[in-house]
């Protein structure tokens, strides 16, 4: 099995977290809106996770579904700061570890 490249699931990830919200906004209001509007949704998680003496993070939805999980990085400050620069161009998220 090989690897998607870095760019496929970087592409993949920023095009989900810029049309997710779309979608959210397109459907008609219902009675459980109300509820939403006073417990607003958890944002989009970039989760840091060690393997194996390497780094990596999955990108988490908010029902908590993985959309993508990114290549292994030699340390932990690099996965910070690619899933960082994702965060940057889609405009949301935040990072857990």
């Amino acid at each position: 099995m090989t690897a998607t490249p870095l760019h496929v699931v970087l592409r993949s990830a920023v095009w989900c977290l810029r049309n997710f919200p779309m979608q959210v906004k397109l459907r008609q209001r219902t009675e459980h809106d109300a509820y939403t509007d006073q417990h607003p949704e958890k944002p989009v998680v970039f989760k840091i996770e060690p393997s194996y003496g390497q780094w990596y993070f999955n990108i988490i939805s908010s029902n908590g579904n993985t959309l993508a999980t990114s290549e292994r990085y030699r340390n932990k400050v690099d996965a910070v700061h690619a899933a960082q620069l994702i965060i940057n161009q889609a405009g949301g998220g935040r990072i857990t570890y």
